[in-house]
């Protein structure tokens, strides 16, 4: 891309550079579309554009604009209006491009390291073989930006699966929302929800059902590792009244790094279902308004959320069952997977609730990556390959969770493409790595976002951050969290004891 064509595909969309206007997006869509090796870098760029990194007019200029009134041109062809100063083409191309040509050496060398091998998105039977929950991404290298994240995931999904104290899968140890959010917690044991009768099947956001092919609504659990626990239970966040403290500011409080949440989707067998293909178990349940004890449920998909040092915004990962659903744009005529939620005989509209009946179900944006990804970003092939190996691994050892894969993650990073560190709050003005668009399709299966989504509305949150979200003039970070909706008003808030955020493992054991 020489100057002068940089120059009129500006001049004709009429582009006024400190506006910020959102269609500088098809400026460079309509231009590198077919040059992906480029797109990665390009993107970046316009990212880092968005969120003010060189949104910034001469300060001079500025100066000059207020001095000069609302309305004026100067002689160098910048033009004042309302007072801003707005940046001509030529100004643009010489703050831009630079950068352009900068990113496209670190993309050269980025494919370099790949084609070297020194860069690669493995799996590692030692999550599997020697379960051990990580405390934050490591990268294995430079350029490790994005797998790093992903392989966090495996990591914590291999952990949290393997089996704990009481020899089950230790998220199945974790307490459930309904036992801490209550006027007096339960004490922390490793009972989890055994005891529980399971009755929630509204889906967060839309508050309706996902009813499989068997007319059974699907089922939906949250649950909190000890360190999580903790937090709750000694400060109170039960009580609406102390998280109101929270939120005007009358108490700081932050949720501890370590924290976990878990948030599952259960199906209720049937006959007709291949139960040896799922993980499995028994609980009492409240169908159609009747209890039903000991009614085995499988286990269709598992939200990971965790809270690190570097990521106040929590990483989150999604995991499914490989039979859930197909993708909406591959479902093919002659496929003869036995579909949990997808039924081919159907001619009924995909994702679409329709009272009493069953929903049919497909995958809108597989592994959560928009156009951005299919631009160039590495996100679908890095999940892939991981996906793969970890199929190997678990199919090595004939076990259950070889049936399941990793959907995607998502978090917040720098605006700087080399610097990850999380940021806050999780909004469209900050950049969200890896699976921007993430979703589960037994779980938000009536809110995933389209592919195109984050270019037709680039100023609107999205994927996880869609929902979790919070306003930072009003409220603290601990509502990026749903579970303290469940939060009542029980009184007086009195923190019985200080929180000692030294005191727990990571795991909270």
């Amino acid at each position: 891309m020489n100057k002068k064509t940089f120059v009129l595909h500006l001049k004709k969309c009429k582009f006024r550079f400190n506006n910020r206007e959102q269609n500088f997006y098809w400026i460079w869509f309509a231009k590198f579309r077919k040059e992906p090796l480029k797109l990665l870098w390009i993107l970046n760029l316009f990212l880092i554009y968005t969120f003010g990194a060189v949104a910034h007019a001469d300060t001079t200029l500025a100066d000059d604009c207020k001095a000069e009134g609302q309305n004026s041109t100067h002689l160098n062809g910048s033009v004042c209006v309302n007072g801003k100063p707005v940046l001509t083409p030529e100004e643009m191309h010489n703050k831009i491009f630079p950068l352009y040509e900068n990113m496209k050496n670190n993309k050269d060398s980025f494919e370099y390291y790949q084609r070297k091998s020194l860069v690669n998105c493995l799996a590692d039977k030692n999550w599997v073989n020697n379960p051990s929950l990580p405390t934050e991404p490591v990268a294995t290298g430079k350029l490790d930006i994005i797998c790093k994240f992903h392989k966090f995931s495996w990591q914590s999904f291999a952990y949290l699966t393997a089996l704990g104290v009481s020899k089950k899968p230790h998220f199945l140890e974790m307490m459930p929302k309904e036992r801490v959010f209550k006027r007096k917690p339960d004490a922390w044991d490793f009972d989890g929800d055994i005891n529980l009768v399971f009755s929630n099947i509204q889906q967060a956001a839309t508050s309706v059902v996902l009813n499989d092919w068997n007319h059974n609504p699907v089922f939906y659990q949250q649950s909190m590792n000890k360190k999580f626990y903790n937090d709750i239970v000694l400060n109170q966040l039960n009580n609406s009244q102390c998280i109101n403290e929270i939120d005007s500011k009358r108490r700081q409080f932050d949720i501890t790094a370590g924290a976990i949440e878990i948030k599952t989707s259960w199906k209720v067998l049937d006959p007709s279902d291949d139960a040896s293909s799922f993980f499995t178990i028994h609980r009492n349940i409240m169908l159609n308004g009747k209890l039903v004890k000991n009614t085995q449920l499988a286990l269709l998909g598992m939200h990971i959320v965790r809270k690190t040092p570097k990521h106040p915004e929590w990483i989150w990962a999604t995991f499914e069952h490989k039979d859930n659903a197909p993708d909406c744009d591959n479902i093919k005529s002659d496929d003869e997977t036995n579909w949990t939620l997808y039924n081919p005989n159907s001619s009924q509209k995909t994702n679409t609730y329709v009272a009493g009946q069953p929903t049919q179900v497909c995958r809108k944006t597989p592994h959560g990556a928009g156009f951005l990804a299919k631009a160039g970003l590495t996100v679908v092939r890095d999940i892939k390959d991981l996906n793969a190996g970890m199929t190997d691994i678990y199919q090595a050892k004939d076990a259950i969770w070889k049936n399941y894969f990793l959907v995607g993650s998502a978090w917040t990073q720098s605006i700087n493409p080399f610097s990850t560190n999380g940021k806050l709050p999780p909004t469209w003005r900050n950049e969200i790595g890896g699976s921007s668009l993430l979703s589960n399709t037994s779980i938000e299966t009536y809110v995933q976002n389209p592919k195109w989504f984050d270019i037709e509305h680039p100023n609107t949150n999205r994927g996880c951050f869609g929902c979790h979200i919070y306003n930072p003039d009003k409220q603290n970070a601990l509502h990026l969290s749903h579970m303290f909706n469940a939060a009542k008003d029980y009184g007086s808030c009195i923190v019985r004891t200080l929180h000692n955020k030294k005191s727990e493992a990571p795991f909270g054991k």
